[in-house]
Formats: C-alpha cells, structure tokens, sequence
C-alpha cells in the first residue's frame, strides 16, 4: 500500500515549480495536463490551430496561472503521438514518416539543435549540481546530406533564424561548425571563417578568394578543387570520344555513323559546343544521294524542334 506524505508532496511540487530547467518541464505537463484540461485525452486529432489558441489564452494570464514557460502548456510524454501536416497543393494529409528523406533530415538536424540550445538555456547557476553552460560550440558532420539543392541553399539562413527566434536568455554566445561539400552552404559563410582542406591538409583562402554570395559554378571549381571541369565524367568521355572520331583526317563518316553521332551530339546541353560539333561532322561526312541528305536534313530538323520546344 502507497502512503503519501502530504508535507513530502507539497514540498515537492513547490520545488518543481521553481525548477526553470528541462528536467522539471515534463513534469509541468503532466500537472498542467491535469489542472488545465485544456488537451481532450480522447481525441484521436490534436488541431494545432485551435490548441494554439487555447495555449495563447492560458499564456495570457501565464502570472495569474503560474506558467513560466509554453513549453509546460505541451502534451506530456503519455501521449504517443505523430505529427500531421496538410499538402498546400492538394490538401491531403501528410504524416512526418511520408515525407522525403531530405525533408526529414532538413526536420530532424533543426529540431535537434533547438531542442538541446532549450534544454542547454534552461540551466542556470542556481540550479545546484546542474552543470550551467553560457557558451554553446554546434559542430555538424555533411550538413547537406539528403538535402535538394534548394535546401542547401536556404539551411544556413535557416538555422540562423531558428535559434535567433529562440530568445535564449542564459546562453550568450554560439559557435557553429560545420563540415561541408556544397557550394551553396559555403556562399552563405565568409572566406575567412572556412578551413579548406585538400588531402588532410589546409589550404590559404586567398587561394580560392571571396566565397560569400559567390558564384557557385567558381565555388564548385576552386573550392572543392574539381581541376577537370564541372562535366560529368561519362559525358566528358562521350564527347571527348566524338571529338577525336571527327579529328581523324583520312577516315570520313558514312550515313549510318552520321545518325548515331548526330543523335548523341543533340543531347550535349552546351549551345556552343554542340553546333561547333555539327559543324565538324558536317564537315566530316562524305558526299551523299540527294535521298540521303534528305533523310539528314529530317533528322536535323527533328532535333531542332526538340530543342524548341524544351527552351
């Protein structure tokens, strides 16, 4: 049989509710839970529209409620829960487990640093036998994994604004470290806060110059030191190979090796070396029937139509 004491417990909670730190935070829910009653423990659909007006009217009278924090206006832990969100385009519901991997990942890195900069914050040096930190290092590993080019794009502003909206009141300084190969992420860091590295070893910044807002195509080159071009390597094999083909002066291309040279040429994407390379195997192809050069001209025009229409 539990017997409670009642000095034991009243001196308890009077504890708990001077605890500032994470430590006490699911506990304030649970009680909250229960004073309040403002999460219907029935529902199968907690609507974060309506449970955030609900959470607003408490916190508008969070003195006279005694809530030191939001956060103690959270479902507590006894609640299993998924997060649902709606598709802007569609309307259709969508869990957090359905979203794309760089969705997650973009979810999951953000939350994380937020949650332990929260918990980090909710320390202070009154808090006996707590460790207290004011200064935070962030170090994250290949912060661009699974992420879409945009994303990369907008992670660093991001995370920024993330933590600035935090209104930390006990940490006073942040230092980020991020290891990283997208030139996306490195156009939004200035030069001289990035540590190249090329074969375990530094390189001096003034060797790739300014990176901030910098153009992504130079950051791709200097800044992860691709040496041979910003092609993929099959389709500079491909078109290195049709080259040194059109360059063999005593061998002409017949009709049939003019199609296939002709099809491959049309999906090269740069205008100037692909009509630099027709022109050649114009050049190269041996005199044809007047019914051969037809069928050339049609492939021809077929290709530029096609080229029309994806402009």
């Amino acid at each position: 049989m539990l017997v409670l004491n009642n000095n034991f417990l009243n001196e308890y909670l009077s504890s708990l509710d001077f605890d500032p730190s994470h430590i006490a935070f699911k506990f304030k829910q649970a009680i909250n839970f229960i004073r309040f009653g403002h999460i219907d423990h029935d529902a199968k659909i907690l609507d974060l529209d309506s449970f955030g007006k609900t959470v607003y009217d408490l916190m508008s009278e969070k003195n006279k409620r005694n809530i030191k924090e939001l956060i103690e206006l959270l479902p507590p832990p006894i609640f299993s829960t998924q997060i649902q969100m709606t598709n802007i385009d569609t309307g259709a519901a969508v869990t957090l487990g359905e979203l794309s991997s760089g969705e997650k990942q973009w979810n999951y890195c953000i939350s994380t640093v937020l949650y332990h900069l929260n918990n980090l914050d909710s320390i202070r040096r009154s808090n006996h036998g707590l460790n207290y930190y004011n200064r935070v290092l962030i170090i994250l590993e290949e912060i661009e994994l699974y992420f879409h080019p945009e994303m990369q794009k907008r992670f660093v502003q991001h995370i920024i604004e993330s933590i600035r909206q935090l209104k930390l009141h006990n940490i006073e300084h942040i230092q980020i470290i991020m290891v990283t190969h997208s030139p996306f992420v490195l156009s939004d860091i200035p030069s001289k806060n990035i540590l190249f590295l090329n074969k375990g070893g530094p390189i001096p910044a003034d060797d790739i110059g300014l990176t901030f807002g910098g153009n992504i195509h130079e950051l791709l080159a200097k800044g992860f030191f691709l040496n041979d071009g910003l092609v993929g390597e099959y389709s500079q094999y491909k078109i290195n190979t049709i080259i040194e083909r059109l360059q063999k002066e005593s061998d002409p291309v017949q009709t049939e090796e003019y199609t296939e040279l002709l099809k491959t040429i049309s999906l090269i994407g740069e205008d100037f070396l692909r009509e630099k390379l027709i022109e050649m195997l114009n050049r190269k192809t041996i005199p044809i029937t007047r019914k051969e050069e037809i069928k050339l001209l049609e492939d021809r025009l077929k290709m530029l139509k096609r080229e029309q229409n994806n402009d």
